[in-house]
């Protein structure tokens, strides 16, 4: 706005300025410069106002379409930084979440290029992690149905082994007292 203002004084002080050497040509003052044909004098000082005042219009709408584009980028670069200042806020909540054993939490902005398959990437391998982890607790909790089972079995092993074990000992004892009898009988029959 300011190279308007510029322009429009200055073309302004020239056409007051032509005029006024025109009025006072006219009145019969004549001026000691090389003689000059006044209508010549006349259209060369408007076409230079002319000039003066298009230059400043050229320079002024310049100069908004400079601010436009400046502004234009600006507001930009402020959308790519709230858009990246989003994707990380967004992303430092998934992970404190993923960091505490919950991987049930996604990201679920809307983002375009690498923000969006950065998304994606985080976002299956929490599902892959939330899977194997799954897996893994579904086999443990066999493990341990079995384990259950087998603990089971084992006290039943060493209950039929020691039952066992018990029953040999009083047939060992049974069978040494036979044979103490039979030893004795066979002493007395002597």
């Amino acid at each position: 706005m300011a190279g308007l203002r510029a322009g429009l004084f200055w073309g302004f002080a020239s056409i007051g300025t032509i005029i006024l050497l025109y009025v006072v040509e006219l009145n019969g003052f004549e001026f000691t410069a090389p003689p000059i044909k006044i209508t010549g004098f006349f259209i060369g000082c408007i076409i230079l106002c002319l000039a003066i005042l298009g230059l400043a219009v050229i320079y002024e709408v310049s100069s908004v379409n400079s601010r436009n584009r400046l502004n234009k980028e600006r507001n930009q670069s402020d959308d790519l930084a709230n858009t990246l200042a989003n994707a990380i806020q967004e992303v430092q909540t998934v992970m404190e979440r993923a960091s505490e054993a919950d991987l049930s939490e996604q990201i679920a902005g809307n983002y375009e290029g690498d923000l969006e398959k950065l998304k994606l990437s985080i976002n299956q391998t929490l599902a892959v992690l939330n899977g194997t982890i799954g897996s893994v607790r579904q086999v443990s909790n066999q493990i341990a149905e079995k384990s259950v089972d087998l603990s089971s079995s084992a006290r039943s092993l060493a209950d039929t082994a020691s039952s066992q074990a018990q029953t040999l000992n009083e047939i060992s004892t049974s069978m040494d007292q036979v044979e103490k009898k039979t030893v004795k009988n066979r002493d007395d029959s002597k």
